[in-house]
């Protein structure tokens, strides 16, 4: 589910927010990429449909287990990837999912060709996550807050479309 503006202001000042019916708790717990988002918007509303999503459980209770977006519009064919899916509902192919779904959004934009995940040395299952998907290592990039960062990238386009074939089969 996309965070635009008024959910995001609606997280950060603890309020109920329209389409997250269940406990978004966790979200309201990582308050920094709630307030780094809600910048980009208020300097760029139309990058709402590039940038955070709630990562929500397809069932009765709705219940917030992460998010996950994309850092920017494409930039030179290319978007980054990111996500974080809290700790209790790690190793049960969420992240995967997520991942798959929002690289099959940016592919059938017609705007990107290339997807691009960086992820820490230290953090194995995110770099099983993108393998998983079809990742290719790259190489390394130095990130201001997160320091060194492996890169993984994945070619996309309108009719790669592989996350239903890739995780339908069941999570792992």
């Amino acid at each position: 589910m996309p965070l635009g503006t008024t959910a995001l202001r609606g997280l950060l000042e603890g309020n109920p927010v329209s389409g997250l019916d269940g406990d978004s708790s966790w979200l309201r717990a990582e308050p920094e990429i709630l307030l780094i988002r809600l910048a980009d918007l208020e300097l760029h509303p139309d990058w709402e449909r590039w940038l955070l999503r709630a990562v929500v459980l397809r069932d009765a209770d709705a219940k917030v287990i992460g998010h996950c977006g994309m850092q920017g519009p494409p930039e030179d064919g290319r978007v980054d990837i990111g996500y974080t899916i809290a700790p209790a509902w790690r190793r049960m192919g969420f992240a995967s999912e997520a991942t798959a779904e929002l690289t099959d959004y940016a592919a059938q934009t017609g705007e990107v060709t290339r997807v691009r995940l960086c992820i820490a040395p230290s953090n194995i299952a995110s770099q099983g996550v993108a393998r998983k998907l079809g990742f290719l290592a790259t190489g390394t990039r130095w990130d201001d807050v997160d320091g060194e960062e492996l890169t993984f990238e994945r070619v996309v386009g309108p009719n790669r479309s592989f996350a239903a074939t890739t995780l339908r089969s069941g999570r792992s």
